[in-house]
């Protein structure tokens, strides 16, 4: 389900998941661009040393959409934190401190 919602995202932006990016590059614009999202919302502080890492050692070199689509989530997420009941953001924000900690974003 994941997999077909990222292949749409990319034919939506003008082109096919081929063209545009690798679809391992997508799903980590995707999960990244939220959890960048949420540093704000969440009231955390990431590491932007390991945020670099983190994308050294999951996209490709020659990925140029990388960037593109990671801001577009970005925004989105961003969006639509706007609109979460204060409960929903709790656990969005519980959840996102967990991957940031155990990916090095955070302490």
């Amino acid at each position: 389900m994941r997999k077909a919602a990222i292949t749409l995202l990319a034919v939506m932006l003008g082109g096919t998941a081929a063209h545009a990016t690798s679809l391992d590059g997508m799903t980590v614009a995707v999960e990244l661009g939220t959890v960048l999202a949420a540093e704000r919302p969440c009231h955390l502080s990431y590491n932007t040393d390991a945020v670099q890492r983190y994308i050294a050692d999951h996209v490709r070199e020659s990925d140029m959409s990388f960037g593109s689509l990671l801001q577009t989530m970005v925004e989105g997420k961003t969006f639509e934190m706007r609109s979460m009941t204060p409960a929903t953001l709790t656990a969005f924000c519980t959840q996102t401190q967990r991957v940031a900690k155990v990916n090095g974003f955070i302490q």
